[in-house]
């Protein structure tokens, strides 16, 4: 891109709502924001509700934004504002293959990740490290159920299933094994929960006046502290909690 554009692009100060299509000047040395034919950058509205920034959109290929130093790399969002309103970073998903087509997600869909890759020495970065969010059901105007998940690699491998979900509910689901499915965007799944626990596991306390229902919290375990005798710890068989000692019913 010509040097005279290049001042012209680091200059702007009022020109949002601006667009412009052009062939980058790729030559060795030269400090530009390098486009393709068909490629177009756009200063203004990003998608609807936001009326200022900047939107890339390529003709063809990925839309990618690299940042590379040999000192340090920040990727820094800020927002200066007197209200309780934090800067935001959005991943936004739609099924369709059309740019600016809102197609809704289908369930177990991945709709954005994290990843965290080291070089290899060969030549490559290697993903070791995932944190994704996926749609558990599908999307639509009232609905949005989602699902985060951590994804490692093990000692001798590339590959990194996910280990941990925290569930749409709230809840935290280890995975014994989890992998990529006949699809890009899905998963198959095996749950097989098997925590490892590094130190004394603590459970929720509760008296008989504050314990949960026991038909809603089947096979759970607790810490009732007010039993006749002593504390202790008693589970729930769907019907009752009874004391794990001698499973008679607490009381």
């Amino acid at each position: 891109m010509r040097q005279a554009i290049v001042a012209w692009w680091n200059g702007i100060t009022s020109t949002f709502g601006r667009s412009f299509v052009a062939v980058a000047d790729a030559a060795a040395g030269r400090n530009a924001l390098e486009l393709g034919t068909g490629d177009t950058v756009v200063f203004g509205k990003i998608r609807s509700g936001f009326t200022g920034g900047i939107n890339v959109t390529p003709a063809d290929g990925p839309a990618e934004a690299q940042f590379a130093s040999t000192t340090a790399a920040v990727l820094s969002v800020a927002r200066y504002s007197n209200s309780n309103n934090a800067p935001v970073v959005f991943c936004l998903k739609s099924r369709s293959d059309t740019l600016g087509t809102n197609s809704a997600v289908a369930a177990l869909e991945q709709t954005g990740n994290f990843r965290f890759a080291g070089a290899d020495g060969a030549g490559n970065f290697r993903t070791g490290a995932v944190i994704g969010a996926r749609a558990v059901s599908a999307f639509s105007s009232t609905n949005a159920e989602s699902e985060i998940t951590f994804s490692t690699a093990a000692a001798g491998s590339l590959t990194f299933p996910i280990r941990l979900i925290i569930a749409s509910n709230g809840d935290l689901l280890p995975q014994a094994q989890t992998t990529l499915g006949a699809s890009a965007n899905r998963f198959s799944e095996s749950h097989v929960v098997k925590p490892v626990a590094y130190g004394p596991s603590i459970l929720a306390s509760y008296t008989l006046a504050t314990l949960p229902a026991a038909a809603a919290n089947a096979r759970g375990l607790v810490y009732v502290s007010n039993l006749t005798g002593q504390a202790a710890p008693c589970y729930s068989d769907g019907t009752n909690w009874r004391r794990v000692s001698d499973n008679s019913i607490a009381n």
